[in-house]
Order: structure tokens, then C-alpha cells, then sequence
């Protein structure tokens, strides 16, 4: 949790407040409640659709509508809230650095797919930030 605490930082006051659920942000997530392993796929956006968080409780694939985020572009970060580090393509780092760039948001963008790093199992979870 400690983490995740600082994961907060990187957004000021008002965008943490203005922050709504998006379950709709998903695309074909079927995952059903909880089960003895959860591997729900959980999203958060800006009201205003400036950022979204989305996050994976066992490294699944994540498929994002990104007509719901604003236009016209936004970028892709992976965070570890088990140790606090960003990952970029494989290489875990203190600084917060984009494994996609310029993928496009707004009314007229497509359902991109997002892998997380490592392999779909228990314990395996991931932030997905769109900025």
C-alpha cells in the first residue's frame, strides 16, 4: 500500500479528487468477482478523461477503449505497487518513463492492448498509467 500512497504523488489534490470509476475504460474484461485467486482488472479515470490508472491483480492483458481518454494523444507506464518501480520494457526504474508514446485518445480512437511485464499468475500486479 505504501506504494500505491506514492503512486498518488503524481497527481496534485484536485486530479486525485476529481478522479471517477470507469469499469467502461475495459474492454471484454469477463473476469466474474472475486474467486479464491482474483484476477479482476480494476479502472479509474479524470472526470475531465486527462489520465486513467487501470490495474491488473495477475499481469493480464489490459484492452483500453481509448475514445473514453481525451484527444489527442496520451502515454503508457507501467507501475509496480509490490516495489514501487516503474518498468520499462523489462527494466524496472525510480523514473517514470513511457513504454508507449502518442497513442491516440478522444471520439475516433481505437481499443488498444496493453501487456504487463512477466507472466499472467498470482501476485503479478500492475499499474497501468495513461497520462
Amino acid at each position: 500500500m505504501q506504494h500505491l500512497v506514492w503512486l498518488r504523488t503524481a497527481w496534485s489534490r484536485d486530479q486525485l479528487l476529481n478522479r471517477i470509476p470507469d469499469q467502461e475504460l475495459i474492454d471484454g474484461d469477463t473476469s466474474k468477482a472475486e474467486r479464491l485467486i482474483s484476477d479482476r482488472i480494476t479502472a479509474t479515470r479524470s472526470a475531465d478523461g486527462d489520465y486513467a490508472l487501470v490495474y491488473s491483480a495477475t499481469g493480464r492483458n489490459i484492452r483500453v477503449k481509448m475514445n473514453r481518454l481525451k484527444a489527442p494523444t496520451a502515454d503508457a507506464f507501467w507501475f509496480s505497487p509490490r516495489n514501487g518501480k516503474w518498468n520499462v520494457i523489462g527494466v524496472e526504474t525510480d523514473r517514470m518513463k513511457p513504454v508507449k508514446s502518442k497513442i491516440v485518445g478522444g471520439p475516433s480512437a481505437i481499443i488498444v492492448e496493453f501487456d504487463p511485464p512477466g507472466e499472467v499468475q498470482s501476485g503479478n500486479d500492475w499499474v497501468l498509467v495513461l497520462k
